[in-house]
């Protein structure tokens, strides 16, 4: 679910940004014009900052006016790329509370205690449902097939603490996969 989003806001992005590129557009009544207005563009592109034509160019083509300009107004206006690339976060977001990992809430003004606290719980409801399933499995598995399975939950705040016994069975695994 949250990756077909990501994947459809991403496309959403990538259009934004080649959007927002579409600065300036001009017509040209003949190749000569065409040529001028691609030379005054290389110039201001190479870094010069006054750019001077020939106005004898204009002239001689006996036109009043031999360019035209396409002004994209309001081009900040519909620059998006950074509202979509804040959606994007929010459904990461979205996801991380999903799975239990814990996220930090977006910065609001007035942010109570409260409804930080009820973000936390929102992020640990799911995992903590999980959790007590697995248990209730594992349970029932060494029961039934006198095993002694376990698990640990790792949380980023504790760290990749590993206990003695967890050493210990990863050490007899890489043992059992070297015989193998």
């Amino acid at each position: 679910y949250y990756a077909e989003k990501l994947a459809t806001l991403d496309g959403a992005v990538n259009m934004a940004i080649i959007n927002s590129k579409l600065a300036y557009v001009f017509g040209a009544k003949n190749k000569n014009a065409a040529q001028a207005v691609k030379m005054i563009f290389d110039k201001i592109n190479a870094g010069e900052p006054t750019v001077v034509y020939d106005k004898q160019l204009t002239e001689s083509l006996g036109e009043d006016e031999p360019f035209e300009f396409l002004d994209r107004q309001s081009l900040k206006n519909s620059y998006i790329t950074t509202d979509l690339l804040a959606d994007a976060e929010t459904i990461i977001n979205d996801f991380n509370r999903e799975i239990g990992i814990p996220t930090l809430p977006e910065k609001r003004e007035r942010m109570i205690t409260n409804e930080a606290e009820a973000l936390t719980a929102d992020s640990s409801a799911r995992i903590t449902l999980w959790d007590e399933c697995l248990r209730n499995s594992i349970k029932e598995v060494n029961n039934m097939f006198n095993t002694n399975i376990g698990y640990t939950f790792r949380f980023l705040d504790n760290g990749p603490e590993v206990s003695a016994e967890d050493e210990e069975l990863e050490r007899k695994f890489k043992s059992w996969v070297m015989q193998s």
